[in-house]
């Protein structure tokens, strides 16, 4: 099932035009975070937007490693396009943003 997952999210995410992912959907939360303090160690949580009611117990990760210049300006994509679109309630995307 989760072979069949992570092809339908390749998938999905070749065929999306990324020229629509400018803004962050209404339907997520963002968080940026940094580790120990440390500037260039960032990432963000994203997740959907949930009443309490329908908040899982748990929750899967989804890590996703800097590609081409690494910065924060993939968070529109991550948050409109991988998250709003392409993962179930119960995960939670982590983008990681390498150091400029």
């Amino acid at each position: 099932m989760k072979t069949l997952f992570s092809l339908v999210l390749l998938l999905f995410c070749v065929v999306y035009p990324g020229g629509q992912a400018q803004e962050i959907d209404k339907s997520v939360t963002t968080e940026e975070h940094t580790v120990g303090g440390d500037t260039n160690k960032r990432y963000f949580l994203i997740r959907h937007k949930l009443v309490p009611a329908e908040t899982p117990k748990e929750y899967g990760l989804l890590v996703i490693l800097p590609v081409g210049p690494g910065g924060a300006e993939f968070l529109p994509f991550c948050a409109k396009v991988i998250i709003a679109h392409g993962t179930p309630q119960d995960f939670i995307v982590a983008p990681l943003v390498a150091p400029v």
